[in-house]
Order: C-alpha cells, then sequence, then structure tokens
C-alpha cells in the first residue's frame, strides 16, 4: 500500500489530482477492504457462538433438571447400591459432557476475542474483555473439577459401601 499511495502522492504533485486519488482510493480500498472481511468474519463468528449458547441454556436447564433427579436416586437408601451408583456415573457423564460444551465456547469466544485483539490492535476495553474470557475459561475449567471430584467422592462413598455390604454378606455366609 505505501508504493501506491507514494505513487498517489506523485501524481498529486505533478499535478494529475485524478490520477492521485484513483491511486489512493485503490490502496485504501485493498487495505479496508481486508479489515472490513475481518470484522465480517469476527461478527459472523461471534452470531454462530451466540446461537450456541442459547441452545447450551437449554442443554443447561435440561442437565440440571436430570443431575437433580439423579442425585436424588443416588441418596435413596431404599434403592439398591447398583441404582445409586448408576444414578452418580451418569449424572457424571452428563455435566461432564455439558461442561465440555461450556467450556469449548467460552474457549472459542476467547479465541475470536484475541484474534480481534491481534488484527486491530488492542486497547484497554479489548484487553479487558480477553482478561475476563479467560477467567471465564479459567472459571469453567475449575468448576468442571469440582462437579468431577464431588461425584466421584460420592461414587466412590457408594462403592465402599456395596464392598462394605459384601463383606458383611460373605462372613454371615461363613458363620452359617
Amino acid at each position: 500500500p505505501v508504493t501506491i499511495q507514494g505513487g498517489s502522492l506523485i501524481k498529486l504533485i505533478s499535478g494529475d489530482l485524478t490520477g492521485a486519488t484513483e491511486q489512493f482510493n485503490k490502496a485504501t480500498d485493498r487495505l479496508f477492504s481486508g479489515a472490513i472481511v475481518d470484522a465480517f468474519n469476527y461478527e459472523k463468528a461471534l452470531q454462530k457462538l451466540e446461537i450456541q449458547e442459547i441452545e447450551l441454556l437449554k442443554v443447561r436447564a435440561q442437565t440440571n433438571k436430570e443431575l437433580s433427579n439423579f442425585k436424588f436416586i443416588a441418596a435413596d437408601t431404599n434403592k439398591t447400591i447398583e441404582e445409586r451408583i448408576s444414578a452418580l456415573q451418569a449424572a457424571n457423564k452428563i455435566e461432564t459432557e455439558t461442561l465440555a460444551i461450556e467450556l469449548e465456547i467460552a474457549k472459542e469466544r476467547l479465541r475470536i476475542k484475541q484474534a480481534q485483539n491481534a488484527e486491530q490492535g488492542t486497547n484497554r476495553a479489548g484487553l479487558r474483555a480477553e482478561a475476563e474470557l479467560i477467567s471465564t475459561v479459567a472459571n469453567l475449567e475449575q468448576q468442571s473439577l469440582e462437579k468431577q471430584k464431588e461425584l466421584t467422592t460420592q461414587l466412590n462413598s457408594l462403592l465402599q459401601e456395596q464392598e462394605q455390604k459384601r463383606i458383611e454378606a460373605f462372613q454371615k455366609k461363613l458363620i452359617s
């Protein structure tokens, strides 16, 4: 672009105002058309993410409902240990899957913001938005680990209870 703009300057100095204008317009058209295409692509990517986030709201609501149901079953001592273990395993599976989707969307939003900042240059608002997205990703990763730990702890407790019952049943069998 510099040579074309320099060429337009030479034309302007030599008195060719029309040639200078045409040369300058060609240079700026190329320069700004790339920025417009990039801005359009970022906007398109963000729109796609927003649609995914709307769907995720529905998925998260359904997941929370199912989690409550599975946790209720897991806590119900009237159910067999196998049913309770199965419920916790199902809860762990759906929670892990949903958090993975949430994390994927958050990482994509961060990737887009980082690309925008790299392309457009960073200002305070851009840096802050990027930092908030980095924080969101880190929080989702932490949340995922905490949920997995919680469900794994409950599952281990049930597995220990199951093993204890087996031992007791075996001991009764030996005594009889």
